[in-house]
C-alpha cells in the first residue's frame, strides 16, 4: 500500500542517534564480571539477540530490571557526556520534514537524552520522548503512542539498531528501519527481516520514502 504521508517516525536513541556502542560493550563486561562468567566476544555481542547475550552471562529473567537499573547507572559513569553521531541532527531534521511527528523511545533516562540533545544544539520537545523503557516493553510503548495519538500503524516507522527493535516493531505492527552503524551488525539485523537496513546515513530520506512507497 502506498501512503500519502508518514504519521510518525520513532527513533531509538543509543546506537542510532547517540554513539554509545563502546559503553554497551563495557556494561556487558561488567555484568560478566559480576556473574563470574566469561566475557562474550564483540562478534558474539554484535550477532546475537539481547536475550541470548543475557543468557550467556547467566542473567535470569527476574534479574533484568536490576541489571537495567545498573546499566543506566554505569552508562553515566563510563561516559558522563554521551555524544551524538555527526549525522544525528540531519536525521532528526529529515524525519521532521517527512512525518507529522517524531519520537524517541529509549531505555536511556529522559535527563540524559535531553541533555545530550541540548549539548548538540537540538531542542527536542520532551513530550515526544519516552524514556526508561524496559528491555521487553518497547512494543507496548510504541502501541501506546499509536493508540493515544490515533495513528495508522502502517504509516509509522521505527528506527533502531538492535534485534529487539525489529521484534518490537513487528509486535506493534509497524515498519522497521534498522541502521548498521549501531550495536549489532548489519548482516545480523538483515537476517531478522526488518523492512530495510540502512548503512549510509545520507540515504535516510530516500530509504524512508522507499519503505512507505512515497516518491
Amino acid at each position: 500500500m502506498q501512503l500519502s504521508n508518514i504519521e510518525a517516525i520513532i527513533f531509538d536513541f543509543d546506537g542510532v542517534l547517540a554513539d554509545t556502542g563502546d559503553v554497551a560493550t563495557v556494561i556487558i563486561e561488567r555484568i560478566a564480571n559480576l556473574k563470574n562468567v566469561a566475557i562474550p566476544s564483540v562478534d558474539f555481542i554484535r550477532t546475537h539477540e539481547p536475550k541470548s547475550i543475557m543468557q550467556s552471562l547467566g542473567v535470569k529473567w527476574w534479574e533484568l530490571p536490576y541489571f537495567a537499573h545498573l546499566s543506566r547507572k554505569w552508562a553515566v559513569e563510563i561516559n558522563p557526556q554521551a555524544n551524538l553521531f555527526p549525522w544525528a541532527n540531519s536525521l532528526l531534521n529529515t524525519a521532521h520534514a517527512l512525518s507529522d511527528s517524531v519520537w524517541i523511545v529509549s531505555s536511556n533516562s529522559p535527563e540524559r537524552i535531553t541533555k545530550t540533545l541540548l549539548q548538540a544544539g537540538i531542542n527536542f520537545d520532551s513530550k515526544f520522548i519516552i524514556a526508561n523503557v524496559g528491555f521487553l516493553s518497547k512494543s507496548r510503548h510504541i502501541k501506546k503512542i499509536i493508540s493515544k495519538n490515533n495513528l495508522d500503524p502502517s504509516a509509522v516507522i521505527y528506527v533502531g539498531d538492535e534485534s529487539r527493535d525489529i521484534t518490537a516493531a513487528h509486535k506493534a505492527g509497524i515498519k522497521c528501519l534498522s541502521v548498521g552503524w549501531g550495536f549489532q551488525s548489519p548482516e545480523f539485523l538483515n537476517s531478522l527481516n526488518p523492512d530495510m537496513v540502512l548503512e549510509e546515513p545520507a540515504l535516510f530520506e530516500n530509504t524512508v520514502k522507499s519503505i512507505v512507497g512515497i516518491n
